[in-house]
């Protein structure tokens, strides 16, 4: 089965006008393009019910550009999401080896580092993911809590009022900024 989409302009509402016709419009085959498939996984893949279609997108966009680190990392998030950290870590690894200069699969890797407790080896990849884009905001924030959790507070605090720099608004933001104030508290208490 071949995906396709293909745009129609609305039906007229009024009578008594001529029959609607369906235009001579181009068809866009999604098996063609692999661009055109990670955008409508990139639309997919964070939903449990949508990600196996996501999945099927994203491994169709690999089989026509097999070395697209982007759409690699994309595949292990979704194993990410869906539990297999095992997986989720291969396929980080393979974008890596395609490109290494990938900050997101560097991150992804640090979150995985850190959620197995291994805070040294995240502090890295968030550190490499950093220097390879330093507008990852999310990577400052897990920095930020990777070195709290290693006891550097001088890191830390470093790492969270970037992060409070690049997402000024949000949950995170907020943990940013109270983490910051506790850390004044601390200070300032003899």
């Amino acid at each position: 089965m071949v995906a396709r989409v293909i745009a129609f302009p609305p039906r007229p509402k009024r009578r008594g006008r001529r029959p609607w016709k369906r235009p001579d419009c181009p068809i866009v085959h999604l098996h063609s393009d692999s661009d055109a498939l990670y955008r409508r996984a990139l639309r997919l893949d964070e939903c449990k019910s949508t990600r196996t279609l996501a999945l099927k997108l994203y491994h169709e966009a690999l089989r026509i550009c097999p070395a697209d680190a982007k759409t690699m990392t994309n595949v292990g998030n979704c194993h990410h999401w869906a539990g297999d950290s095992r997986a989720a870590r291969e396929w980080y690894e393979k974008a890596l080896a395609v490109d290494p200069g990938q900050p997101e699969a560097h991150y992804n890797l640090g979150y995985l580092e850190s959620e197995a407790g291994f805070h040294a080896a995240a502090v890295q990849r968030y550190r490499t993911s950093i220097a390879l884009d330093s507008a990852l905001s999310d990577a400052y924030y897990n920095l930020g809590l990777s070195l709290d959790s290693l006891g550097d507070r001088v890191g830390a605090e470093q790492a969270f009022r970037q992060y409070v720099k690049l997402e000024s608004d949000g949950p995170w933001a907020d943990h940013a900024r109270r983490w910051l104030g506790m850390v004044k508290l601390a200070l300032v208490r003899p």
